[in-house]
């Protein structure tokens, strides 16, 4: 991958909300190896790494939102009106409204990926109230204990099989007849891990890539009670 990518993937982090963006000078930007947290990541050197960080925001708030009033977290009454006058009550409203903002502001800014005071405010606000009414609401509490400890259960079970079968080299006959062991020997196989990295890493990186369902399937095919 070109430096842009890499340094657009490792500067995309980020869970603060600014209205502005602008890309980092390379001659001030940290070596892309030495950063170790989102802090420290900066901007992204290019203006294509600041429109996906600032779309990523807009992308996923109007869905928490719509997603929360689905499964009867808040009703949308409950939302401040200000909000819903400003950006709309519908994620497909709210990113509309806020991407249409963001093109027309960023043209006349030139130099930097932008909303508008009176959008950004809004979205901000959004954000906090979600903060406040979604995010560390008691039902989500509930959902984060149970997806936390299915995780772990898939992660212990994928760093003893690999332990008891060299990497799913040998032995193999004694794990469950599933296709994820095949999906990860050659994820092992694609990534090139050699013996300096732990079972350990290796799993950890094979489940950060899962979505939900496979979670699931990995669960109900080889998790051993």
């Amino acid at each position: 991958m070109t430096y842009e990518v890499r340094d657009g993937i490792v500067s995309h982090c980020g869970e603060d909300y600014v209205q502005e963006l602008k890309p980092t000078p390379y001659d001030e930007k940290p070596i892309l190896e030495d950063i170790r947290n989102r802090n420290n990541a900066e901007n992204a050197t290019t203006m294509e790494g600041c429109v996906v960080r600032m779309v990523d925001k807009i992308a996923y708030i109007g869905r928490d939102l719509d997603d929360a009033v689905e499964n009867k977290l808040i009703s949308i009454e409950d939302v401040p009106q200000e909000i819903l006058n400003e950006l709309g009550s519908k994620n497909r409203d709210i990113v509309k409204t806020l991407l249409e903002d963001l093109i027309k502001e960023s043209k006349k800014a030139g130099d930097a990926i932008r909303l508008s005071k009176a959008k950004f405010d809004c979205m901000k606000q959004l954000w906090e109230y979600s903060l406040g009414n979604i995010y560390t609401s008691k039902r989500v509490d509930n959902f984060r204990d149970n997806a936390t400890a299915k995780l772990k259960s898939v992660f212990s079970q994928f760093c003893d099989d690999l332990k008891s079968t060299d990497r799913l080299q040998e032995n193999t006959d004694a794990l469950p007849k599933s296709p994820v062991y095949e999906h990860l020997k050659k994820f092992i196989v694609d990534i090139g891990y050699d013996s300096a990295m732990t079972d350990e890493e290796i799993v950890f990186d094979f489940v950060c890539g899962m979505t939900d369902n496979y979670v699931e399937i990995c669960l109900n095919s080889i998790v051993r009670i």
